[in-house]
């Protein structure tokens, strides 16, 4: 949990509680995203909370290539702009409640493809998935309802 108000996320973008890196960093660096070369970078089973006043960055930046994945998380992002940013390879089981946006991304680091699937958004104040570049697979995924005063941009399936 990040709390209210929390020291070096107010100002900004690109905060995240969690960066996948192509390396580390030396110190007072900047820090790398990884690249098509980065293999093997999972994370599973941990969820994530920002509490209000956390406006800027998002939870994680999962800019990976392939045989990577994100999975059984339940991101709270509240106020806050989004959940992950960049994304790559696969995600399933992930749930995002809150934010601007669910997950902001441009391209894979590989530019191939991304799978979501088992996964859901809901309360999202501008779009669940807005993207560039990305072909994204959604297998099982509702984006359930917006938050309360955003506009509904779901499309009705009925004629």
């Amino acid at each position: 949990m990040l709390g209210r108000n929390t020291p070096g996320v107010q100002e900004g973008s690109g905060r995240y509680m969690v960066h996948f890196a192509d390396n580390r960093p030396q110190a007072g660096a900047p820090i790398v995203d990884a690249t098509e070369f980065t293999f093997y970078s999972d994370m599973s089973n941990i969820d994530f909370e920002r509490q209000d006043r956390q406006s800027r960055g998002g939870h994680g930046r999962f800019h990976v290539a392939q045989h990577s994945a994100l999975t059984h998380m339940d991101f709270q992002v509240g106020s806050s702009r989004a959940a992950l940013e960049d994304i790559g390879n696969q995600a399933s089981e992930v749930h995002v409640h809150g934010g601007e946006y669910g997950i902001i991304t441009k391209r894979t680091a590989p530019v191939w493809q991304f799978r979501l699937m088992d996964s859901s958004f809901d309360g999202q104040r501008t779009a669940a998935i807005p993207t560039q570049e990305v072909g994204f697979t959604l297998i099982r995924v509702p984006i359930l309802e917006p938050a309360r005063g955003a506009p509904d941009r779901r499309r009705s399936s009925r004629a």
